[in-house]
């Protein structure tokens, strides 16, 4: 699981930094659109979605452990 969280993290950032690029030739109204309606609620799922991924480890790895 926090392997997968990692690539996860790692993909927003990527995403970030090449929206960044974006930004820079392409700056409207629809443009702010499209970050508030879809940039900014995927940056808040995958922040929720990698928290959830590293509790499951965690719980994953105590199961491990008490059935060893």
């Amino acid at each position: 699981m926090v392997s997968g969280a990692g690539h996860l993290r790692d993909a927003i950032n990527k995403l970030r930094r090449h929206w960044e690029n974006v930004e820079e030739q392409w700056d409207d109204k629809k443009a702010r659109d499209f970050e508030k309606e879809h940039l900014f609620p995927l940056d808040h799922q995958c922040a929720a979605t990698v928290r959830g991924m590293l509790k499951i480890g965690e719980v994953m790895s105590k199961v491990r452990q008490e059935c060893v």
